[in-house]
Parts: C-alpha cells; sequence; structure tokens
C-alpha cells in the first residue's frame, strides 16, 4: 500500500516545508533534545530506542526525510508507510509509541524554531505527523493479523 493523496492539503504543506527548512534533523542537539524529552515522560522506553548519537540518531534523521516526502503529490511518492510499521512492530513499537513520538517531535521542533513556532505550525505537524503514524500502525496490524 502507498500513499494515494497528501497527508496535508498544500497550504498547510508548505507551512511544515517552510519550517523544515529552518531544521537540521541531523544534528544531534535536536535529536538529545527530542529523546530526551520522549524519555522524561515515558522512561520506560529508553530500552528500545535508545538514544545513542549513531544510528538511532541517523534512522530519527531518515524517517523525518520519510515524513516530510509525504508532503509531495502523491504520483512522487513511492512511500511504504505500512511497510516500515511493519518493521517498527517487529522492534517492539506499540500504537501508542507513535503518538509519545509526535509529542516529543513536536515540542522538539517547536523548542528549535522559537518564534517562528505558531499554533498553526503546532496543528500542521501533528496532523501530519498523525497521518503517517495511523499508515505505520495499520501496516503493523496488517502483519500482526497476518501473524
Amino acid at each position: 500500500m502507498t500513499i494515494t493523496e497528501p497527508l496535508l492539503p498544500p497550504e498547510r504543506a508548505a507551512r511544515v516545508r517552510a519550517s523544515a527548512e529552518h531544521l537540521d534533523f541531523e544534528d544531534p542537539a535536536l535529536f538529545r533534545d527530542t529523546f530526551a524529552r520522549l524519555y522524561a515522560v515515558h522512561p520506560e522506553l529508553d530500552q528500545l530506542l535508545p538514544n545513542s548519537e549513531g544510528g538511532q540518531q541517523l534512522k530519527y534523521a531518515a524517517m523525518m526525510e520519510v515524513i516530510l516526502a509525504t508532503l509531495d503529490p502523491p504520483e512522487e511518492q513511492e512511500l511504504e508507510l505500512p511497510g516500515l510499521g511493519q518493521m517498527h512492530v517487529l522492534f517492539g513499537a506499540e500504537p501508542d509509541y507513535y503518538a509519545w513520538l509526535s509529542e516529543a517531535v513536536i515540542a522538539g521542533i517547536a523548542a528549535k524554531l522559537g518564534d517562528l513556532w505558531t499554533s498553526e505550525l503546532e496543528a500542521d505537524w501533528a496532523e501530519l505527523l498523525s497521518g503517517v503514524s495511523a499508515k505505520m500502525i495499520a501496516g503493523a496490524e496488517a502483519l500482526e493479523a497476518d501473524l
């Protein structure tokens, strides 16, 4: 299953893209801040998602690129979000984890953007991450149904 329509309308997608231009998802400080926020609220995830600046940081940056790519028109998308969800369930990801991580990502982005952050951007990023999460969770559920 691939994405058949953009996860955000054009105006909202443009705001997310513009905000992302101010972010470097490969920045170790952004990675550390995001995961510190996650572990502060959900310390049980520390063992599942180790806060390392090696492979996990690169996976985070790559996933953020995938998330931003969902803003492109469907004909330009060859994303397999359900497949990514299946991969994550094999690593022990539970459906609640997506919302928890999304909250930490949004808080990390908000902190990094500072005065550029608005309530509109917060709603845009939240809807985008929710849509990505829903497609990944659907993939995970399909895998679990097949097991």
